[in-house]
């Protein structure tokens, strides 16, 4: 009789002993399911933020390209006004033009929009374009 009860005592203790493995498992499938489901959210975001980045990106650019066009229209205009023996101060100051123009010029070569793109991390390669 005793030998009884410990078979089944010992086939209870079996049989939990396996539910809670079985759980165990459930409840790592879940936290591992919902783990790549959160990793999959938090790439979406980021990718977001990236878009809007660019997005800010370019119509940064656009307004600079219209501010670097009229500095060149200005530029051209007060260098035809330039003399050698003309007025010191406005030759300076036809100088810092040309000057603030070959600045803007450089930021508008593909190196340095590309090297400001890598730093402000502008894409990633699973972006889409």
């Amino acid at each position: 009789m005793l030998g009884e009860y410990l078979g089944v005592a010992l086939a209870a203790v079996f049989a939990a002993a396996t539910l809670a493995k079985q759980r165990h498992a459930e409840q790592a499938e879940k936290a591992r399911l919902r783990a790549i489901e959160e990793a999959r959210i938090q790439r979406e975001r980021e990718r977001h933020e990236r878009e809007a980045k660019r997005h800010q990106f370019l119509i940064e650019m656009e307004n600079d390209y219209a501010e670097f066009g009229k500095l060149v229209r200005l530029a051209s205009r007060l260098n035809s006004q330039a003399e050698s023996d003309g007025s010191e101060t406005y030759n300076r100051l036809v100088k810092t033009l040309n000057s603030i123009v070959e600045q803007f010029d450089r930021r508008f070569r593909r190196e340095e929009i590309e090297s400001e793109m890598d730093c402000l991390g502008l894409f990633l390669d699973d972006d889409a374009v």
